[in-house]
């Protein structure tokens, strides 16, 4: 039987890929995650153990080869960038959304691969906005202005256009969160997985945990 590739998700930090990446690994066929909810003292998350994060610095077959082979993986990669004159590491190869900017040679290494890539999209306009730009008020090492962030943000989502392959996506994260079926059928049928008869619960359980949505 021929192989079907693993799955790279390709998202902004704060913008629920690790939920996602959690949530595709459920699947048939995926190897699972062992999860640790964790309160912290930033705002409730989810980690995923092992983290499958791969440093595109590095060589990517080298640490692909390193997934146990008897499961399909979803993983998500980090990219050094400088983004307005910051030295940054994202899980985006696209660059950020509080910046102009596009890390195209680290699509193309991803690209090599068979794997199927999912590139995360966020609406703006969703009630998910005030969760994301909290996030980076929270966690950012520099001064984040929230009105600049969701101009350049809303700039991004409408005007930004994605590498093209049969083995790309662009995915609408908030659709799945709001339980769009046919986002989600779509979403399986990308990655050639039959679809869960719970899939929605399992998403309304990492929203309550996460408290997605809601002010932090």
């Amino acid at each position: 039987m021929k192989q079907i590739g693993n799955v790279c998700v390709d998202y902004n930090g704060g913008q629920f890929g690790d939920l996602i990446r959690l949530f595709i690994s459920q699947h048939d066929g995926f190897e699972r995650f062992a999860e640790h909810r964790n309160y912290g003292n930033i705002f409730p998350l989810i980690q995923l153990y092992p983290g499958k994060c791969m440093e595109l610095w590095k060589p990517l077959q080298e640490q692909l080869d390193k997934l146990n082979p008897k499961h399909r993986h979803v993983y998500k990669i980090l990219s050094k960038q400088t983004n307005l004159g910051i030295d940054t590491r994202e899980h985006s190869t696209l660059g950020v959304q509080w910046a102009r900017s596009n890390y195209i040679d680290d699509y193309n290494k991803l690209r090599k691969t068979k794997d199927y890539i999912i590139f995360l999209k966020l609406n703006p306009m969703s009630k998910y906005k005030d969760t994301y730009l909290e996030r980076h008020q929270v966690w950012s090492n520099r001064k984040a202005n929230s009105d600049i962030h969701l101009k350049e943000w809303t700039w991004q989502y409408f005007n930004r256009e994605y590498p093209q392959h049969k083995l790309n996506l662009e995915l609408d994260v908030d659709e799945i969160l709001d339980l769009n079926e046919d986002a989600y059928i779509e979403l399986c049928k990308f990655i050639k997985v039959k679809p869960l008869m719970n899939w929605r619960d399992y998403i309304n359980e990492y929203k309550d945990y996460v408290k997605i949505g809601r002010t932090l």
